[in-house]
């Protein structure tokens, strides 16, 4: 869909999200890394599986669809759900400006049964380059050459274009490639030597050959590689990355094989997306080609919104390096300005950045001392003290292990004298937390917290002396049908789960829930 988007210009790529069949076990942190996925090859509009129909006799969880990642008010995070669909949002949002960079076009050939698989990048092109799936009709009537390189009506444009590893080809294609290369285009593959199908036959396979001879003359693919046709070449049996190393493009995102990117160009400004593929958190150093810009370098947090100023950009021969620390399955837009421009968060950033030097006293450490507070639409288990912060589905008591709801995890802590003072900047770190949490610090809502790094700016609520903290966790509907479906909850209040359907959960062990930590107070 991303390639007939670009190629067809078309700014918005509509795409069905998060089909499954996890019935009510998943939450956004869940979600996360497959929507990332999404954005780095090419998606930025996101069609979501499924939102049904709810009245209010239907009962809980609800009626809905076969297949899906449920999304309605009967969703037990629901009201927490809005910070996730805004990060859907703002990448969509930049996304969709300007248009794909991309290095090298794949013509897919005649074929009539033609399919064009999920993003891979092809052996020949390797990482670092990006791409694009091309038909006839887009060679034919779509791609003309502007400096060198295949450019739509729309200007997105294409240093090389690839040809299929077949022998046929259909005459006109052939025609309008020489075309293109005449006037400048760059072509690698093999030599066609017949015609796709019958038309035209015998004389086809002939016109065919005749344009061969003239575009690939005396290649052979290994001892002759490369020919020079008008104001293009032509390249046999030689990789698309070496081709564009010939020709000197340089890869446009150097990084480790744990990131991966998308990069559009709106206007003079170059945008990157980067995502973390794992589930461990990345401190790298990445190499974006910026086309000479040497403008402002910006991170835009698609979590929160946030624009700060890069830290400790540097320009090189082959791009602008910019540090990256990217939480597990983090993701990053880096925006790359114009030269000449400071960009918007510069002097913030500047302004932040230009405090004393006197170093942040040490963490607090806040793992004991917590109560949890449940609160759910059937039965509520008794308030719980922990020795120590961790999921309330650790606990033996059925109706806690098999609890869906909301868990209000509180306590106080009392500032050691003199912390506060010397803090400064304070974030409240809660370690690990399942599936979705909102945080409030004496009384003040500080947000909902639903992917890593789970941690909230605390500061301008933390006072001198004694503080409150309260981290409401919320978990899905999952346990409580695995424990329907066991026979171990009360039979006096039920789901609307038929007895039939209640057999799969039977099988399937409930999902941990709650605060895990640990948690703690950070001084910046």
């Amino acid at each position: 869909p991303a390639s007939a988007a670009h190629i067809y210009g078309k700014p918005r790529v509509h795409l069905e999200a998060f089909t499954s069949f996890h019935h009510w076990a998943e939450g956004p942190q869940d979600l996360k890394a497959s929507a990332d996925r999404v954005f780095t090859e090419g998606g930025n509009h996101f069609v979501w599986h499924t939102w049904t129909h709810q009245a209010p006799d239907y009962g809980l969880p609800g009626l809905v669809y076969g297949a899906g990642t449920h999304l309605s008010r009967s969703v037990t995070w629901w009201p927490k759900a809005k910070p996730f669909l805004d990060y859907l949002s703002r990448g969509s949002f930049l996304l969709q400006r300007g248009q794909f960079v991309a290095d090298v076009l794949y013509y897919y050939g005649d074929g009539g049964m033609n399919f064009v698989g999920p993003r891979r990048m092809p052996s020949g092109l390797g990482a670092g380059y990006d791409y694009d799936v091309t038909n006839a009709e887009v060679i034919l009537r779509r791609l003309s050459v502007r400096d060198g390189r295949l450019t739509t009506l729309e200007g997105v444009s294409y240093a090389v274009l690839a040809l299929p590893d077949r022998e046929d080809i259909h005459p006109p294609v052939l025609e309008k490639i020489e075309a293109l290369v005449r006037a400048g285009a760059t072509v690698v593959g093999r030599r066609p030597t017949r015609a796709t199908g019958l038309e035209g036959f015998p004389a086809s396979d002939t016109r065919v050959r005749e344009i061969a001879a003239r575009l690939w003359g005396d290649l052979d693919g290994t001892a002759r590689t490369s020919r020079r046709h008008g104001a293009g070449r032509v390249f046999s049996g030689v990789p698309e990355r070496a081709v564009l190393a010939e020709l000197g493009v340089k890869p446009d995102f150097t990084a480790p094989a744990t990131l991966d990117f998308i990069h559009r160009r709106d206007g003079a400004d170059e945008i990157y997306f980067v995502r973390n593929r794992t589930a461990a958190a990345v401190s790298a150093t990445v190499t974006l080609r910026d086309g000479g810009r040497r403008g402002a370098v910006e991170l835009w947090d698609p979590m929160s919104g946030a624009i700060r100023a890069a830290r400790g950009p540097r320009p090189t021969a082959a791009g602008t390096e910019v540090p990256l620390e990217l939480a597990a399955q983090g993701s990053v837009f880096v925006v790359l300005r114009a030269a000449g421009t400071s960009g918007a968060a510069s002097v913030a950033e500047a302004a932040r950045s230009s405090g004393g030097t006197r170093p942040p006293p040490p963490p607090l450490a806040l793992d004991d001392g917590w109560t949890v507070e449940f609160a759910s639409a059937f039965e509520v288990p008794g308030k719980l003290t922990l020795a120590k912060v961790g999921p309330w589905t650790r606990e033996s008591a059925p109706e806690l292990r098999y609890f869906a709801g909301s868990g209000k995890y509180r306590r106080t802590v009392t500032m050691p004298e003199g912390w506060r003072a010397a803090a400064g900047r304070v974030e409240l770190e809660l370690g690990r937390l399942w599936s979705i949490g909102e945080v409030w610090v004496n009384g003040v809502a500080l947000g909902v917290v639903w992917a890593p790094p789970f941690r909230v700016d605390c500061t301008a609520a933390l006072r001198e002396g004694e503080n409150e903290i309260v981290v409401e966790v919320t978990g899905t509907w999952h346990n409580r049908l695995v424990g329907e479906a066991r026979g171990a909850l009360p039979k006096r209040t039920r789901t609307n789960i038929t007895v039939s359907q209640r057999k799969p959960w039977k099988d399937l062990e409930p999902l941990e829930s709650g605060l895990f930590g640990p948690v703690r107070l950070v001084a910046q």
